[in-house]
């Protein structure tokens, strides 16, 4: 019984995975999703680089700057794995990195008198 469940269950995955093949196969040849992947992908470009140039004029750490660069590289790459898990780590390397370094961001732009 349970192995006929487990080799109805991996034709059943095998017949989805074909399905999924056969509706993606074509995405680069359509022209409207292709043309909103760039777009997409444009609009990160700007706002990372727009970020990193705020933070290093805000006074942060060449680091984080660093790691926002290397994030815009990896999504250049697409969002699934591995390329968005890694951008995502550099996002989440960065905040820990402001939140937590020592005379960090947040001090930075304290006005001095009050």
């Amino acid at each position: 019984m349970g192995t006929h469940v487990v080799g109805r269950t991996r034709y059943c995955l095998w017949a989805a995975q074909d399905a999924v093949y056969e509706t993606v196969k074509d995405i680069p040849e359509l022209n409207l999703i292709f043309g909103l992947l760039l777009v997409g992908t444009s609009g990160w470009v700007v706002v990372l680089i727009a970020a990193a140039i705020a933070l290093r004029h805000a006074g942060a750490a060449r680091g984080p700057f660093v790691l926002l660069i290397v994030a815009e590289v990896f999504l250049m790459g697409g969002y699934p794995f591995p390329f968005g898990t890694l951008a995502d780590g550099c996002f989440f390397l960065v905040s820990v990195w402001l939140e937590l370094a020592p005379g960090g961001l947040a001090l930075a732009r304290q006005p001095s008198g009050a």
